[in-house]
C-alpha cells in the first residue's frame, strides 16, 4: 500500500482540475504559455514495476500544444525524502512512457514529448540534487571527451520546503490543491496543529463549498491525523475549536464514508480480479483507514494480521473498527462491560 504522503499527493494531482492551476505556474513560462491547459487530461500510464512502489510511477497528464496537433506529457513524481538517484529513476520512467505512447499511437513516428515534474516536500531542503551525468562520476581527465556521449535529463523541480506562503497563494492552484500542498509541506513540522488549522481556515471553508468538498477534506484530515500521530478525539477537538462545529461533524463522519467506499471498492475489485481477493483488499483498506482516522496510525503487527484475515473476518473488523478503544482490539471481539 502507498504511504500517506503518496496517497494524498496522488489523490489531489490525479484530478486535472487540481493539477492544472499549480502545474501551469510551476513549469517554465515559455513552456506553460505554449500549452492549452483546457485540454489537460489524465493519461493511463501502466509502466509499473521498476524497483519502486507502483503508485510512484503512474501519475501522468497530457495536454495539447497550442496551435499544434501534438501532445505534451507531464510525468509527475512526488518525493517526501531526498533521493540521490532521482535523475536515474526519472530517466527510466521517461523511456518507459515514450515506449508506451509509441505502442498506443503507432501511426505517430515522432517520439512523445515528455516533461518530468518533481514535487518535493521533506523534513529538510533538498541540497545539491545531482543530474544524470553527475551520477556517472566521470574521471576529470575523461570528462571533456566522454561527457557529451553520456545521457542527460533535465526536469522541473519544485521544493516545497523553500516555497513561501505568498508564492503558493500566487501559484493559481485550486483551494483543494493549495490546502493539500500546505498539509504535505507542514504535516511533519513542529508547528502546533491549532496554528496550522487557524492559518488555513479560509481555504478549508472554500474547499467545503466546492464539489465533492466533504470527500476532499476527509482525506486531508485523515492524512494530518496520521502523519502527526493525533488520536481521533484530539483531532476532532482541534477542528471544533479552529474550524467550527460543521467541520467537526465532517471529521467525525470520515470513517463512515471510508467504510462505505471500502465496501464498494471491494465489490468492484471482486468483479475485476476475482471476488474473494478484491473484496478482501477493499475491506482491508476500509479497516486500515478507519483505524488511521481514529488513532493516527496502525501498528505493523496489526496490519500483518489483517492481511492474513479472510473476507468474512474482515467484514467483522470493519464494523468493529468504529468502536474499539485500541487498534489491537480490532481482531478480538470483546464482551460488553
Amino acid at each position: 500500500m502507498p504511504g500517506p504522503h503518496d496517497a494524498l499527493f496522488h489523490q489531489v494531482f490525479s484530478v486535472p482540475e487540481d493539477a492544472a492551476g499549480y502545474l501551469s505556474a510551476v513549469l517554465p513560462r515559455a513552456v506553460a504559455a505554449g500549452l492549452d491547459w483546457s485540454t489537460l487530461e489524465r493519461y493511463p500510464a501502466t509502466f509499473k514495476g521498476v524497483g519502486v512502489r507502483a503508485a510512484h510511477v503512474d501519475l501522468v497528464h497530457r495536454l495539447v500544444a497550442s496551435g499544434a496537433e501534438r501532445h505534451v506529457y507531464l510525468l509527475l513524481e512526488h518525493k517526501s525524502s531526498v533521493d540521490p538517484r532521482l535523475a536515474l529513476q526519472l530517466h527510466r520512467y521517461v523511456h518507459r512512457l515514450i515506449d508506451q505512447v509509441g505502442r498506443d499511437e503507432p501511426e505517430d513516428v515522432a517520439l512523445a514529448l515528455v516533461l518530468p515534474v518533481v514535487i518535493y516536500h521533506g523534513d529538510r531542503p533538498w541540497d545539491g540534487r545531482p543530474g544524470l551525468r553527475e551520477l556517472f562520476r566521470c574521471p576529470p581527465a575523461l570528462a571533456p571527451g566522454l561527457l557529451p556521449y553520456l545521457p542527460e535529463l533535465e526536469f522541473v523541480f519544485e521544493d516545497l520546503t523553500s516555497t513561501s506562503d505568498a508564492r503558493l497563494a500566487r501559484a493559481g492552484a485550486t483551494a483543494h490543491a493549495r490546502l493539500a500542498l500546505d498539509a504535505l509541506r507542514r504535516g511533519r513540522t513542529d508547528e502546533e496543529p491549532h496554528v496550522f488549522f487557524r492559518r488555513v481556515r479560509d481555504l478549508v471553508h472554500e474547499v467545503a463549498r466546492a464539489r465533492d468538498g466533504d470527500r476532499k477534506l476527509a482525506s486531508i484530515y485523515a492524512y494530518l491525523a496520521q502523519v502527526r500521530g493525533l488520536p481521533r478525539e484530539r483531532m476532532v477537538a482541534i477542528i471544533r475549536q479552529e474550524l467550527g462545529p460543521e467541520q467537526e461533524e465532517r471529521m467525525q463522519s470520515t470513517y463512515d464514508q471510508i467504510y462505505q467506499e471500502g465496501r464498494q471498492e471491494g465489490r468492484q475489485q471482486g468483479r475485476q480480479e476475482g471476488r474473494a481477493v478484491g473484496l478482501g483488499e477493499g475491506l482491508l483498506d476500509a479497516v486500515r483507514v478507519v483505524l488511521t482516522t481514529r488513532f493516527g496510525g496502525v501498528p505493523e503487527q496489526v496490519l500483518e494480521r489483517l492481511r492474513s484475515a479472510g473476507p468474512e473476518q474482515l467484514r467483522e473488523c470493519v464494523a468493529r473498527a468504529a468502536r474499539v478503544s485500541r487498534c489491537e482490539d480490532v481482531l478480538v471481539e470483546r464482551e460488553p462491560g
